[in-house]
């Protein structure tokens, strides 16, 4: 029995009837029994054993052979070593590349997010102060109008006063006048009447007595009567005044009271609204990233599937151009095997300058690139950074514009106040 060793390393052996029986691994474990199955239908356990026992001696031909067999041999497994470190540098760049890439943008968007949170913050800030000194102006303003309505009705009254007094002292001076002249009209009627009535003078003077002391009632009850009217139409006047402002009053409470809610549920409105857009900014960057990194995860995944199913493939393909190649090499070793030698080094001093300069090539690539992404995600950081500032700028612009018209509109509405408070 020949001692046989299979391509997983099991030792195993032939008996007269070239039957192929297992062996025992080495380390003294037993083989397993279907390992004879791998020796193949053309033996190739014992062309192995067979080639690799073999002694060339002074056989130039089997020498070259083995030669060559061992320099394709040495060339595939330089091949696939060199292919294998490539594609272990590759997926390394590639990782610290697409890491650098999600920590930049992870750092983007949390400076964008602080740069939404501070402008909103700062916008709900200028409101406030827009409001509140807009509530301030106006209060100041309804304060000085109530203090001129007041100023101005009571000049009013005080004329009115004046005038009903200058009024009553001048219907003093005509009634004296009148009384005065009266008098000395009598007093002359009596001095005439004397000469021819001196028989009535007794009767004529009671009836003159009695109608002065009756003139006398009725100017004290006329005197009388006007100042009560007077004084009714003042009390009542003041009344219908203080009615007026009271009215005014609660008119104008109520407006500060109405207006003050509007804003704040406004500015309560205003900040849900805001907020709500900030949690879905955030819930939508937070879904990207997420997004992003399983991509990223998947396409890391499928690309280390593929470069393991490159490497197999051509460590397969390598496999059968080795075979195929000692084939032909054992035909044509007589005249060929000097110059297969001699392409075999030349081949493979290509070959390694080409592996280096492919290697570095697309180190140079994998570097342009890495800085091309860098430079993309630094200047869509920068682009955003500015759109935010340009639409915070509109943003205050636009509140600055409804402010304007919101206090053209609620002086349109007081001068129409007054304009009604005036027409009463």
């Amino acid at each position: 029995m020949s001692a046989v060793r299979d391509l997983n390393g099991h030792v195993g052996g032939k008996d007269k009837n070239n039957n192929t029986e297992a062996g025992t691994a080495e380390g003294g474990t037993q083989a397993n029994p279907l390992d004879g199955v791998f020796q193949g239908m053309w033996g190739l356990g014992d062309l192995m054993q067979g080639f690799y026992g073999s002694t060339p001696g002074d056989d130039t031909a089997a020498g070259a052979i083995k030669n060559t067999f061992a320099a394709n041999m040495i060339q595939s497994g330089f091949d696939t070593q060199m292919a294998q470190m490539m594609a272990y540098i590759n997926q390394e760049i590639a990782s610290a590349a697409m890491n650098q890439a999600a920590d930049l943008e992870a750092r983007n968007q949390a400076q964008v997010m602080q740069d939404e949170f501070d402008y909103g913050m700062q916008k709900m800030g200028a409101e406030y102060d827009y409001q509140s000194k807009f509530a301030v102006d106006e209060a100041n303003r309804d304060l000085n109008a109530d203090a001129n309505r007041g100023d101005i009705q009571q000049n009013q009254t005080k004329l009115e006063g004046d005038i009903a007094t200058d009024a009553r002292a001048q219907q003093g001076v005509i009634d004296q006048d009148k009384i005065k002249t009266q008098g000395d009209q009598d007093r002359l009627n009596i001095d005439a009447q004397t000469q021819g009535d001196v028989t009535r003078i007794g009767a004529q003077g009671e009836a003159d007595k009695a109608n002065i002391g009756a003139q006398g009632d009725v100017d004290l009850s006329k005197i009388g009567l006007q100042g009560e009217v007077d004084k009714a139409n003042i009390n009542a006047q003041g009344e219908v005044d203080t009615g007026k402002i009271l009215t005014q009053g609660e008119v104008d409470r109520g407006n500060i009271t109405t207006q003050g809610d509007v804003d704040l549920s406004k500015i309560g409105a205003q900040g849900d609204v805001d907020k709500t857009n900030i949690e879905t900014q955030g819930t939508v960057d937070v879904t990207k990233i997420g997004t992003q990194g399983i991509e990223d995860r998947a396409n890391i995944a499928a690309q280390a599937v593929a470069d393991e199913s490159k490497i197999r493939t051509q460590g397969e393909v390598d496999r059968g151009n080795i075979t195929t190649q000692g084939d032909v090499d054992v035909r044509k070793i007589g005249a060929q095997g000097t110059e297969d030698r001699s392409s075999i080094t030349t081949q493979g001093d290509v070959d390694v300058s080409k592996i280096g300069a492919q290697g570095t090539e697309d180190r140079s690539s994998i570097t342009t690139q890495g800085s091309v992404d860098v430079t993309k995600i630094g200047a869509q950081g920068a682009q955003d950074r500015q759109n935010i500032k340009t639409q915070s700028s509109e943003d205050r612009e636009g509140m600055r514009e409804a402010n304007r018209l919101e206090a053209k509109t609620r002086a349109n509405q007081s001068q129409y106040a007054r304009g009604l408070a005036g027409m009463f």
